[in-house]
């Protein structure tokens, strides 16, 4: 990832946060070519996924720590979820500090968040429609298979 590029020597979370955005606004201000993102509007758009994913994660360490009944193990998924909170923390200030505000930085978490939303029911009906193609071809089959058999046992016989 972007951050773990830095010629930093022993980091704080704080200076790793403001050092990889420092570079980001450095480069675009000095007006040097910048890699073509996969992202529409490059890295903000990207910083505003990762913080969308790291706070899923985050909320799933819950989950994980409720279902599970060895207290070594819980522990073990609280301390992830700690370290994930350092995640969500640096991604959104890296966020913050692309977008330039925390109204635009909503609304990107926001569009992710419906993009998200939206795949996973595109998911969904995609299940449901090889579901239903299944159940119809399988039904099709049963139905055919012996009527074809007899048919074409007819042709060879006859």
């Amino acid at each position: 990832m972007f951050v773990t590029s830095l010629d930093v020597s022993s980091p704080t979370r704080e200076s790793l946060s403001a050092t990889a955005a420092d570079r980001v606004e450095g480069t675009l201000r000095a007006g040097h070519e910048v890699a073509p993102s996969p992202w529409p509007a490059g890295l903000a758009d990207f910083y505003a996924y990762a913080n969308v994913g790291e706070d899923d994660v985050f909320r799933q360490f819950d989950a994980y720590a409720a279902g599970i009944g060895d207290e070594d193990a819980r522990r073990v998924f609280r301390e992830a979820k700690l370290d994930e909170l350092g995640h969500v923390g640096l991604t959104r200030g890296l966020l913050l500090r692309l977008t330039g505000d925390e109204r635009t930085a909503r609304r990107k978490v926001l569009w992710v968040r419906l993009t998200r939303l939206w795949d996973a029911w595109l998911r969904f009906g995609k299940a449901v429609g090889e579901l239903n193609a299944s159940i119809l071809l399988g039904a099709l089959y049963i139905v055919a298979a012996p009527l074809l058999t007899v048919a074409a046992r007819r042709r060879l016989v006859g």
